[in-house]
């Protein structure tokens, strides 16, 4: 009789890292890295992409893991260990989050500053809006969740509202075209985690309903 294979402790930490940043190795693959950094406003596009695409990835792995699923806790000491990675991995989320729309609001600079502060603004497209209110609704909610002592209900509750932010996310990704749309591995790679987020997430929400 074989053996079960054995998961290494804490090993989540890691994996959720390199999936996480997976969507980097795929953009430098795809297209002259020469082009993408050859100058001041194209370096600022470059690295909000990045950002953006890494902190969805990210978004998609923190939605999986909150569903709480015992098979998680194969991956890490504790379930309190994967409370905190949830945690930490959403705080990381944020950032990566806020430095994209940041960082291709500098690109509009060689423009205007004018056109760089409405860049950050709702407008006509709503590909866009879609990121900026995700943003909006995700900030508010981890906001109460890192810096107020919430009762646990409460805190629930802030939870749906990056349900809500993570829906808005998904549809900027795959709405607003850019570099995933010529970039088709990077592209299924990040449609099939949000995929996964959307029917592991909420799927464990209606079975523990039922």
């Amino acid at each position: 009789m074989t053996n079960p294979i054995r998961i290494p402790q804490n090993s989540g930490w890691w994996i959720i890292s390199v999936l996480s940043f997976l969507p980097l190795a795929l953009w430098f693959l795809a297209g002259s890295l020469a082009f993408k950094f050859s100058n001041s406003s194209l370096v600022f596009r470059s690295l909000g992409d990045i950002f953006g695409l890494c902190g969805m990835a990210m978004f998609s792995l923190v939605m999986i893991i909150s569903a709480k699923l015992k098979f998680f806790e194969k991956f890490f000491k504790s379930s309190g260990e994967l409370y905190l990675a949830h945690h930490v991995f959403g705080g990381l989320t944020l950032c990566l989050l806020l430095f994209h729309p940041l960082f291709l609001a500098c690109n509009y600079l060689s423009i205007s500053f004018r056109a760089a502060a409405l860049f950050l603004l709702p407008g006509s497209n709503w590909a866009l809006n879609f990121g900026i209110i995700g943003l909006f609704i995700m900030i508010i909610a981890l906001v109460f969740t890192f810096y107020t002592k919430l009762k646990h209900q409460t805190w629930l509750f802030t939870h749906k509202f990056l349900e809500l932010a993570f829906v808005f996310a998904f549809l900027h990704t795959f709405l607003i075209g850019g570099d995933l749309l010529l970039n088709l591995p990077l592209k299924i790679y990040l449609l099939v985690l949000g995929i996964l987020a959307i029917i592991i997430y909420f799927g464990s929400k209606i079975w523990s309903k039922t």
